[in-house]
This record gives structure tokens, sequence and C-alpha cells, in this order.
């Protein structure tokens, strides 16, 4: 049978086997499947249930972890250059996934397959090698230990062609970093859920991939028409005066206050629109946003108790941030067939002994632009506003394969404990930890890399280390994932919290797609301009704004729908960053049918990502993961318990006595879904509605087991 768009089958590689001719083989998927989980993480949660993956110790041999391209991978859509690798988290114990972007996607889907998957454990460690029809495993004993993820890219391409697209760990996740990721590109991360400790658990280095095969496009002509149109309208989309007005008033410190004002009255909104978003985005890219971001609101600071203007102010934070960082920057980077371009590579000094970046070209090497999540985490959040520390700490972490997200996390969490006394120096061997303190914040990196002294407590995870240690009240995490850069306490923020306690792998501002359309209208989308200051932001919320100061609770169906399109969007193997940024809609329908030959329209594909979303729900249920289990840290909601009592956190800043009602989001959300808010398994029907009959069964079998401990209610959902 011909399938357009999709391959029809994966790649399962046995790390266990020591047969050549029994490490590899084919599975076929059948076409219809394609219709209800598209490619990306939908095709992946069906096989990862399938195989009962829930059951598995993350770090064990019985856990898998695939690569999988999306469905639009190298149909020539835009934005389809995001590839997710998948597997069991070490550190929820549910479903992790991860998104990264780069050039990284098309490479799989030319192997001739779909995804890549990995079971067992290799004796000694390996890498995968496709060279055209060629597959197998070889030694990497020469890299283990020994080369960091660019020095192993480097290796690889030099080995098997400078087209080989390489994806690998170093050293921290070789030492089972539980935050441990992985690298393409010399700097783009799959960071989230600590997958790259699955390839460390596995004695998987790497991925070298250079195949050849060619995907078929049903309708060339349709989707090429659609995706020039489109192209057409994102090169006339100008830049106006307001776009640059707006846009230097909000990386402007002597206006900080003028905006903090506004935003709190919510008179931002009566702004005439205009697109700054997309302005910021092309000139900046996510780094544009760092300050502004630590003066709206936006972003944590201090570990998620202090206030911007107050402990990092503007002179602070547009030293990392904007025209702070682009003026080293050395060429713009763009991802497979994206036409915005927010990447860059930037000059970085060889030697790091004198933190100032030098002013000329001497001793320098370039490296990938600092992302706003890493500025924000070690610069924000832990009151560092020394942009070549940042830029060093980035690449510390690529070249070792470290989540920069939770890492700075970690490190926050390590500062406040020890400013608290609950670690002290002999734990620490001898490192004075202290806000803003890089010297020593570089030291406790790399004793986590290394899984030296407190390193190997660190690098379980800020929610285990806070286990071991004591502080829980300020590790800052959800489910056992640290909480990312953006704030659920700022105004409009409710939808970040729902987001972060109800997405399957949890803490993850990236977990919902409000500005899909699935309607293929060709209309421009209008957005106030609070909207669009935060847009610039980064900030990924439902599409519902709620610019009030009593945050209006979110319709259940609202959240329902941002939730499921962005299971729909990773499916296709496509950027969120698309959807609401560029003028005009995305032709999504059209590029979707035009490469399948399929005639669905948007409500299928709703459904789609609902099911999908589903499946990867299920799986959590099945690891035994309810409800209760992923709260945020109180101080995250907003306040901390005296006696009965809630109290805010914050008194003073743009975030000042703000608690959320998260708890009623969730259970909108919940309930909109069709979920039981005391188990969390979804409601007689849904499951069948979904076509989901073999989770319905995986789930009735579970439920005999259960106990009631299991069961119990979480009182911040069913109450």
């Amino acid at each position: 049978m011909k399938y357009y768009a999709c391959i029809g089958k994966v790649l399962w590689v046995d790390l266990s086997s020591e047969d050549p001719d029994k490490q590899f083989y084919e599975q076929a998927i059948d076409p219809d499947v394609y219709k209800e989980y598209l490619t990306g993480y939908g095709l992946a949660s069906k096989i990862l249930f399938e195989n009962k993956v829930y059951d598995a110790d993350p770090l064990g041999p019985e856990n898998v972890i695939g690569f999988m391209s999306g469905l639009l991978t190298n149909t020539g859509a835009f934005f389809s250059g995001r590839w997710e690798v998948v597997g069991k988290s070490p550190l929820t114990g549910g479903w992790g996934d991860a998104n990264c972007g780069g050039y990284f996607a098309p490479a799989i889907k030319k192997t001739g397959y779909d995804g890549i998957f990995f079971k067992g454990k290799s004796k000694t460690p390996v890498y995968l090698l496709v060279d055209g029809d060629t597959i197998e495993l070889r030694d990497a004993g020469d890299l283990w230990h020994k080369k960091d993820t660019s020095e192993t890219e480097n290796i690889l391409k030099k080995r098997h062609g400078e087209n080989s697209q390489v994806a690998s760990i170093g050293k921290g996740a070789e030492n089972l970093c539980r935050f441990g990721a992985i690298i393409t590109d010399y700097g783009r991360a799959a960071a989230r859920s600590g997958l790259g400790a699955v390839m460390g658990s596995k004695n998987l280095k790497a991925l070298c991939l250079g195949g050849n095969k060619e995907t078929a496009i049903y309708d060339v002509i349709s989707i090429s028409t659609a995706t020039g149109a489109y192209m057409n309208e994102i090169c006339n989309a100008g830049e106006s005066w307001k776009d640059k007005l707006l846009s230097w008033i909000g990386v402007t410190p002597f206006f900080f206050g003028l905006i903090r004002y506004l935003n709190s009255h919510n008179l931002l909104s009566k702004i005439e629109p205009a697109d700054i978003d997309l302005y910021g985005m092309r000139r900046w890219g996510t780094c544009g946003t760092t300050a502004m971001s630590a003066n709206s609101g936006d972003s944590p600071v201090k570990n998620w108790f202090g206030v911007g203007y107050i402990d990092f102010p503007g002179e602070k934070s547009t030293r990392i941030s904007d025209n702070a960082v682009t003026a080293h920057e050395t060429a713009k980077y763009g991802c497979h067939h994206c036409p915005l371009r927010c990447g860059g590579k930037i000059n970085y000094p060889k030697s790091m002994q004198n933190y100032p970046l030098p002013q000329d070209d001497h001793d320098l090497i370039e490296v990938h632009k600092v992302e706003y999540e890493t500025s924000c985490g070690f610069g924000t959040l832990i009151l560092n506003d020394n942009l070549a520390s940042i830029v060093e700490l980035n690449e510390m972490c690529n070249k070792n394969s470290l989540d920069t997200i939770s890492c700075s996390a970690v490190v926050a969490w390590a500062i406040e404990a020890f400013e608290n006394r609950v670690i002290t120096i002999a734990d620490t061997d001898g490192i004075v930890l202290e806000w803003g303190n890089i010297a020593s914040v570089k030291l406790l990196v790399q004793k986590i890399i290394d899984n030296e002294g407190i390193g190997k407590i660190l690098k379980e995870g800020v929610k285990r280390a806070a286990e071991h240690f004591g502080g829980s009240a300020y590790a800052m995490n959800v489910g056992g994932q640290e909480l990312p850069m953006h704030d659920p306490r700022q105004i409009g923020g409710i939808g970040l919290g729902v987001q972060y306690e109800t997405e399957p792998t949890p803490g993850r501002h990236t977990s919902t797609c409000g500005a899909c359309d699935l309607s293929n209208k060709n209309a421009s989308q209008k957005k106030n301009t609070l909207h669009k200051l935060k847009g610039i932001l980064g900030q990924h919320k439902t599409a519902v704004e709620h610019n009030t100061a009593n945050d209006p609770v979110p319709d259940g169906e609202e959240l329902l729908e941002a939730s499921c399109k962005a299971d729909l969007v990773n499916g296709l193997g496509l950027c969120l960053d698309a959807f609401g940024l560029f003028p005009g809609e995305v032709p999504l329908l059209t590029w979707i049918n035009s490469a399948t030959g399929w005639t669905f329209d948007g409500e299928h594909y709703l459904k789609v990502g609902r099911r999908i979303k589903t499946v990867r729900h299920c799986f959590n249920i099945m690891a035994g993961i309810t409800l209760k289990d992923t709260k945020m840290n109180d101080r995250a909601r907003g306040y901390e318990m005296v006696g009965e009592k809630k109290i805010p956190v914050l008194t003073r800043g743009p975030n000042a006595k703000r608690m959320p009602d998260i708890d009623q989001g969730n259970r909108n959300y919940y309930q909109a879904m069709g979920y039981d808010l005391r188990t969390g398994i979804p409601q007689p029907g849904v499951l069948e509605d979904l076509n989901l009959g073999f989770v319905r069964k995986a789930i009735d079998e579970r439920k005999r087991s259960f106990s009631k401990a299991d069961l119990h209610p979480s009182e911040a959902i069913a109450n």
C-alpha cells in the first residue's frame, strides 16, 4: 500500500542482543493508525503504552526510548523541524517527552522510518549508525566519558559524512543525571523529562543518521501553493513604527515602571494592536524577552521569592537580554524549513577566566545564542547579570547534556538551602553559595556533571535533593520536574498553572496552543497589545487571556481545546511558535490533507489531539501517578500556609498578593476532558469515544490491583 507523508513503519533496536541478526527489526504500522495518532509523540504514545513501558524502571533496561519525526516533516510545510524523544521519565516516573528543533527531524524520516525505538541495554557503549541502507551498532568506547556532545558530533560527522545528523549525550547524562538532555546541532537540546539519562542507562552514546529515503506527498501542487501563499503573507508583514517603538519601550529600563503600571491596571489592552511579537522574535529571538519578563512578573526571580524591579532591576536584567546578546551575534540560525530564523550564533571566548565578553575577535569560537529559559534560569532566577557566565553555563550544560531549566532550578534551590543552613559548607565541599556568585555556581554545576560530592545528590533533581536535605518548600517542581521560567502568579497566568499541573509531562510551558486555527480561515488574528507585549516574552498560555486583577478561571472547554491542539502540533512535528506569531492563519488543514490525501476537518484533528493527550495521561495512571502527585509548591501557587491560613508569598511587585485559583482551573479542565476528579481515570464512555479500547482494558485490569491509597482523592481537585 502507498503511504503519503508517513513511512508506514518504525525501527526497533534491541541493545541487549549481541546477535546482529536480532538487533534490528521493523514494526509495520496500519494506515488507519496514522489517521488517529499522526506520528511524533502521537504514534509513540500508542507504541509505548502497548508495550507496557509504564511498568518499567526509568533507568532500567526495560524502559524504551523513541526518536520520532512528525507527520509533516519533509513534506514542504513550514515550521516542520521539530522532533520528539519519548520514554518513561527518570524525573517524574511517568510519561516523558522532549521536543527539539534543528535538523535532526528530517534525518529521522530519511532513514525510511517514522521513528526509531531502543530497548534493553548494551554491555558496552555504542552508537547507532544509519548510512543509506546500512544500519548497525558501532562501538563508542572511544567517546564514552571522553568526548562531549560537540566533540562527538564532530567525530561522527568526520567518520560518516558531514551531511550526517547526530544526536548525542555527554558526561552528565552518562552519569545518569535525572535531568539529562539529548543534544544535536552543537547545542539544540531535547531537554525536558531527563531522557538523556535513559540513553545513558542503556550505554547509548549517540545516533548518527545519514539516510536517503524520500517522503511521498499526495498533492505536491496543493501543499506548495498553500506554503507559497503563506510565505507571501510573511514577507509582506512589515515593521511599523509602533512595532519598533513598543519593542524599544519594552526593553528600556526608563519605561519599566510605566509598563508595570499599565499592566497591573489592565490598560495595555487599550493601546492599538501591533505585531511587535513577530518583530521581537525576528530581531532578537527568545533572548529578547529576558529584561521585560523580569520586569513584568513573567519571570520567577530569586527562586520564585523575589521581585524583578527590586531584586533584579532593569540595569541588571538588560545586561543579559535583547541587544546585549545580539551585539555578539555572528549569524542567524533557523530550524529545518522555518522562515522565522529566531535562533543565532554568537561569539564566545575559549577561556573564561575574565567573564566580560571581549570586544575583538581574539580567541573566540561560535556557539548557539542563549534562549530565554536559560538566560532567566542562570540569570534572573539566581540574580546573575553577567552575560558571559550565562553563555558559559549554557555551553557546560549543552556539552555535557543537562537541561538548563532543571539545572538552574536545582542551583537556585541549593543557594536558598545554603542561605537557610539546610545544606552547609561541609555538604558543598567548601563552596560558598550566594545569589549572583557565578564562580560558585560554575563549581556546583561541574559537580553535577561529574557526579561528585553534593553533585551526586543534586543530579537526582530538586525534589529528591530536598527530600534528602530538607527545604521542600522552595524546591520548585511539580511531580518531580523542575518548573520552567514563566510565573503562573502573573496577571493572566492562571492558564500556565493549569498547564503545569495537568500536562502528562508536568511543569511544561509549551503544552498548550491556543492560536492554532483548524478552520483554514485566511483572516488576521486580532490580539490585544498586552498579549503582544507578553508574546515576545515567550509565554505559552491558553487561548484565553484574562487580564483583570481577579483572573477569572478559564472555561474547561477552552482549556481542553488549547491543550489538545498542542498534542496535534507535536504529532505533526511543527513548532508551537508558528501559531499566533505571523499574520494570517497557518494553512494547517491544507498542509495535512494535501500531504496525506485525507479529507478530514478540524473537528477530526482536534479529536486526534485529545486522543493523544488521553493516552499520555493514562500512561501516568498506569504508572501509579494520581492527580494528587502533580501539584506545584505552594510558593508557585502564590501562598504559604500559616496554620490553616494561606498567606501571600509576594507582597510587592506586579505579582503581589496574587493567588490564582488553579484548583478550579484544574477541575474545569479535567471535567471537560472527562477524567474522574479523584483518580484521574477517564469516565466511562470517554475511552470508547476515542477508540481507546486497549487503554480501557489495561486500566480495568490494573484497577483490580489498585489499593485504596492509590485511589486517595486529591483534595485540590476533588473538593
